[in-house]
């Protein structure tokens, strides 16, 4: 079997890497590459993860309304979302469970929850820029929970190409 990557080098099915790529319509699958081509691939997605860390999406505005004042939509791009699931480690599990019983705020998992905002927040900016939108307009947030302690939030919107009026 050939690497799906290089398609050059052999690939032994009991000691090949699996790595994710996609089909021609977009759709994603997974492949067996080689060792050389894993090594590779862990670079760049290193190298990758660096760099969009360090970008600043400041430059595409986001709205919770249909309209950004002062600026006129041009064209719909259509829908946008970024999410992330977050959970604390179970020290911080055991004191919320301990503050289940007094009351008063969870400190860990208002922390936790605003950490994941903003990730998703900025998740959803990277998808809008790489449709070619420099803002994105009816922003919202949707939190939930999908095991003890963990939990998901989607920021999604519309994103769009707005122009000064």
């Amino acid at each position: 079997m050939k690497c799906g990557a290089c398609n050059t080098n052999e690939v032994d099915p009991n000691d090949s890497v699996s790595a994710w790529s996609t089909d021609e319509h977009g759709g994603p699958i997974q492949i067996r590459i080689c060792r050389d081509c894993s090594e590779t691939e862990a670079e760049q997605l290193s190298e990758t993860k660096h760099e969009n860390k360090l970008r600043n999406l400041s430059s595409v505005y986001v709205s919770t309304t249909d309209k950004i004042p002062t600026k006129e939509v041009v064209e719909y791009l259509g829908p946008v979302r970024g999410s992330t699931v977050r959970a604390k480690h179970v020290g911080r599990d055991l004191t919320a469970g301990l503050k289940n019983i007094v009351g008063g705020e969870i400190v860990g998992y208002t922390e936790l929850l605003a950490e994941a905002r903003e990730e998703a927040l900025y998740r959803m900016k990277l998808d809008a820029e790489r449709l070619g939108a420099n803002a994105v307009v009816g922003f919202r947030f949707s939190t939930s929970t999908i095991d003890l302690g963990a939990s998901e939030v989607t920021a999604y919107g519309t994103a769009v190409v707005v122009e000064n009026y």
